[in-house]
């Protein structure tokens, strides 16, 4: 440690769990999706009532499926369960879209990709 001058290295590993990754959706939007920062991994449309977004992004998916199966079984909730690849692109484009926005008064506003998705589902 360093405080004790020791020559010795800690590493710690968080969510190193050993787990199958569910295979990735045939949708053609998938590819550009994962890219883009975000696709949707699955729909759950049975009750078509209430519909609840749930995001998330490596060793979360699996509890976020488990958790959109508990909600439509259990409490008659339908969910879209999207895989995040990367919320700073998310972020970055957004930022982006916003800009254009501010700067572009008079014409047509963008939408950002999370907005587009969320509006097709």
């Amino acid at each position: 440690m360093y405080d004790k001058r020791e020559k010795i290295f800690y590493y710690i590993t968080t969510m190193n769990e050993n787990y199958c990754h569910p295979a990735m959706p045939k949708d053609k939007s998938v590819e550009e999706g994962i890219l883009k920062g975000m696709y949707l991994f699955k729909e759950h449309n049975k009750f078509k009532k209430i519909k609840i977004q749930l995001l998330g992004s490596g060793a979360i998916l699996r509890e976020m499926i488990a958790a959109a199966e508990i909600l439509q079984k259990e409490y008659q909730i339908d969910s879209n369960v999207w895989s995040v690849t990367s919320f700073n692109e998310l972020r970055k484009e957004a930022i982006e879209t916003e800009r254009y926005n501010l700067l572009n008064p008079d014409k047509k506003p963008k939408k950002n990709i999370h907005r587009k998705m969320f509006i097709l589902n």
